[in-house]
């Protein structure tokens, strides 16, 4: 299942991302990306075989709103994590 245009896709998808190997979370994202694809491939409304071009298309948008979603939830997770001035606390205890 993951081989020529089908591995390819999953990379297409992280580039557009801007998720490139030098990436702190490439491989977990790369990763994402291989375990959603059996389940784009079996939602796409035809057979894939049938219009493959069409299915590639159709994948990697898929895809690449997948690994939007997660990105964002991620980052949205750090925003809320995100070390504040605590100088200020200390000082009022």
């Amino acid at each position: 299942m993951y081989q020529g245009d089908h591995e390819t896709i999953l990379y297409a998808a992280l580039k557009r991302l801007h998720i490139g190997r030098n990436h702190a979370d490439y491989e977990d994202y790369l990763q994402e990306a291989r375990l959603l694809f059996p389940e784009i491939y079996a939602a796409f409304p035809e057979d894939p075989e049938d219009k493959p071009h069409h299915f590639l298309a159709y994948a990697q948008q898929k895809l690449y709103w997948a690994l939007l979603d997660r990105l964002r939830r991620e980052l949205r997770l750090q925003d809320r994590q995100a070390v504040g001035d605590q100088g200020e606390l200390l000082g009022t205890v």
